[in-house]
């Protein structure tokens, strides 16, 4: 009961109240199946710093990673954000670990289609892992902030 307590008494002081939730596909020229889905959720944490975990998956296996995101700049509707993450890795039946850094380019597209928090969201990892080489990894997406 007192944890139930507490949560609410951080929720009400407006800590993590941002939300952002995305989907979408991502292109690896080196993976045996290249396209994959992904679905990611992150809550801000601090003023520039989100909590994110991310899974993706394609035909030959998956990962469910999480991590940080850090905003370095924001200008107009344009949001760039450095990540980082680590989890774990699914490849032919074989689990391993797997760990990842890039960047975000979050574009707002609120103005544009009437949906608040809306984003067009594009991002560059180096993705490497103890059952797959290092490898590049191109994805694209939408997302909603609420």
């Amino acid at each position: 009961m007192k944890l139930l307590v507490m949560l609410f008494a951080f929720a009400g002081l407006g800590l993590a109240q941002d939300y952002w939730m995305a989907t979408g596909a991502g292109f690896n020229q080196y993976a045996d199946k290249q396209v994959s889905g992904w679905v990611s959720f992150g809550v801000k944490m601090a003023d520039k710093t989100y909590s994110y975990t991310t899974v993706e998956t394609t035909a030959a296996g998956s990962s469910t990673r999480t991590g940080v995101a850090q905003l370095m700049i924001q200008w107009a509707g344009l949001k760039v954000m450095a990540l980082g993450d680590a989890g774990s890795v699914t490849k032919d039946g074989a689990l391993g670990a797997a760990y990842s850094g890039g960047g975000v380019i979050a574009y707002d597209l609120s103005k544009v289609f009437k949906i608040s928090g809306l984003h067009a969201v594009f991002t560059v990892r180096a993705l490497n892992g103890s059952v797959i080489g290092l490898q590049p990894v191109f994805a694209f997406g939408f997302g909603k902030a609420f």
